[in-house]
């Protein structure tokens, strides 16, 4: 049955796909022409994100929508302990300036801290304190292989894949094998790629995405298959360490989503742009 195309997005298991995205990996591929090798090679690839380590800062928007809240909650809320102390302790001064001194009682309530004080204190420790900067020493030397650049974004790890003689910039990514769920591949091609130190939390059992090539006319002559049909998985990196593998790696790098467009070709660039609605 052939999938509807819209933009509506459907929830299955908890992820969302989009109409488009299955489409296009479940359509039938047309009859090849006569002398064209006829299957598709299967690959998972892997967008392994790390997660902004500072919240990034407001942008305009959220600054009025933040502060509208705190309008109304200040507008419905009853009064706090701290507005009820500060009320008491005025009322205990002028207790006092009618007394002229003579009450004791008054007299030492009005000795200890009173909440006008506490509000002082507090600004006073607040003026002394300096946050810690979010601009790191891989930032300043512009060292995309660190994970200490751009602390408030999400970083993705784009590898320099050593493919046959060349290499080519893409996410890890790996051919499927019999036996294996296109999961199963996805993880061991993470760690074919990174080393087998990498802790990482893949988000579901079915890809995110689909993109698909042809090979060059002698590779597939020689393969006996048209091209690549690569299926995207997200996972979220939450510790270990990654260690690109020397003979399948030749290079890494830490991007935003801005960053990928100086890195990897137009046409992969949009396929793996479509995974990354939630990135600045």
């Amino acid at each position: 049955m052939r999938l509807t195309w819209c933009s509506r997005r459907l929830l299955l298991g908890g992820f969302q796909f989009s109409c488009r995205t299955l489409s296009q990996a479940a359509r039938a591929e047309p009859a090849p022409p006569a002398g064209q090798a006829g299957p598709w090679h299967l690959y998972t690839a892997v967008c392994l994100q790390r997660l902004p380590v500072v919240a990034p800062p407001l942008s305009d928007t959220e600054r009025r929508f933040a502060a509208l809240l705190r309008q109304l909650e200040f507008e419905r809320s009853l009064k706090s302990s701290h507005e009820i102390r500060h009320e008491m302790d005025i009322a205990t001064a002028e207790a006092l300036r009618a007394s002229e001194g003579d009450d004791p009682d008054l007299a030492e309530a009005a000795s200890l801290q009173t909440a006008a004080d506490f509000e002082d204190a507090c600004a006073e420790e607040l003026a002394g304190f300096e946050p810690a900067p979010t601009i790191t020493e891989a930032d300043r030397a512009g060292d995309q292989r660190s994970l200490q650049r751009r602390l408030s974004s999400r970083l993705v790890l784009v590898v320099q894949q050593r493919l046959g003689a060349g290499t080519s910039w893409m996410l890890p990514q790996g051919r499927h094998q019999d036996g294996a769920t296109l999961r199963q591949t996805a993880e061991q091609t993470l760690q074919a790629m990174v080393g087998p130190n990498v802790n990482a939390q893949f988000l579901g059992n079915a890809p995110w995405g689909f993109y698909k090539y042809k090979y060059p006319k002698p590779l597939q002559q020689e393969s006996g298959a048209v091209g690549g049909k690569v299926f995207f998985y997200k996972a979220v990196l939450r510790g270990g360490s990654v260690e690109p593998v020397a003979d399948r790696v030749a290079d890494h790098r830490w991007l935003t989503a801005a960053e990928l467009g100086g890195q990897l070709r137009s046409r992969y660039r949009r396929a793996v742009h479509r995974l990354l609605i939630d990135h600045d």
